[in-house]
């Protein structure tokens, strides 16, 4: 499905048209596997487990079935939908019915429910920038995982540019094998000096881990990669990565990446295929919203 659902009336919408096109997968595709609904035909339902039971007695109970949403109340992730039911039983007896449903949109699945979303992260890092991945990605329903090298620790503690805000990272990304790698939705290069840090290697003959890893990412065209403001420093070792590919940098950048070979655009946000870049820190924003996107369209109707 291209359309995205996030909203509660998205949701309200979905709901009626699979039902009403047959559609049970994607129908129960909404639901995570702990839901809870009122409805008047069903009663208190719990569990999508309940959900997947009661869609074999539809498919072989009725030969027609209709719901029509005649009223529907909206407030915040909550809805109520007063329907109308045209629906003819199995030997095509008619039955016709009004009811009521309640339900949130916190039992549904979210846009990407289940992805993984993968951000290198350094000292000196943008707080404004990282707390938003942190907190909006997790919104939409994604796991969201910070990686840095470690450097054989089991954590570390990295301070922000700003306010010195302190963040802990537990994972490293030098471990992580390419079938790992293949599970994560994307990976996103973040802003201002986390790439200037992750770009050191201790052997100017070999590839800096970090860069190493981006460049495993970029092999795999299922992951998205994301880069922002200064995060193409860490590009910088393997310049064949965006030879020949629109990009945009912050303004500081714009001679390196020319010197990369890459076709700089100047426009606050850039897609080149499985690449996405934006200009600065302070359009984090505009990076986010379009990588979900991107993954919001790759999901299939009702499979996150």
């Amino acid at each position: 499905m291209s359309t995205a659902i996030r909203t509660t009336r998205d949701v309200i919408d979905a709901y009626y048209r699979y039902v009403n096109a047959g559609d049970w997968q994607s129908w129960l595709g909404l639901y995570n596997e702990t839901m809870q609904m009122d409805e008047q035909l069903a009663g208190h339902v719990v569990g999508a487990a309940v959900l997947r039971g009661a869609v074999g007695g539809l498919e072989k109970g009725y030969s027609k079935f209709q719901m029509h949403p005649m009223k529907t109340v909206i407030d915040g992730e909550h809805a109520a939908v007063i329907w109308h039911c045209e629906a003819a039983n199995h030997a095509g007896v008619p039955i016709d019915a009004i009811g009521a449903s309640r339900t949130s949109t916190s039992e549904m699945k979210k846009p990407l429910s289940g992805r993984k979303i993968g951000i290198l992260i350094e000292s000196d890092y943008y707080e404004p920038e990282i707390h938003y991945y942190q907190h909006r990605f997790a919104e939409e329903g994604a796991e969201v995982h910070f990686l840095s090298r470690l450097w054989g620790q089991p954590k570390l503690t990295f301070l922000g540019h700003e306010a010195r805000m302190p963040f802990e990272v537990t994972e490293s990304f030098e471990t992580i094998t390419d079938e790992q790698l293949a599970e994560y939705a994307a990976i996103i290069v973040p802003s201002g000096m986390v790439s200037d840090r992750l770009r050191y290697t201790e052997d100017v003959t070999k590839l800096p881990p970090a860069t190493e890893f981006l460049q495993r990412a970029f092999a795999n065209p299922d992951v998205i990669k994301g880069i922002i403001c200064h995060g193409m420093w860490l590009v910088a070792p393997t310049p064949e990565l965006v030879r020949g590919r629109k990009v945009v940098v912050h303004n500081n950048l714009h001679g390196d990446a020319v010197n990369m070979g890459a076709s700089y655009v100047n426009e606050d946000v850039v897609v080149d295929g499985d690449l996405v870049t934006a200009r600065t820190g302070a359009h984090c924003h505009l990076l986010a919203r379009q990588i979900i996107d991107m993954l919001t369209a790759r999901t299939p109707a009702g499979v996150a």
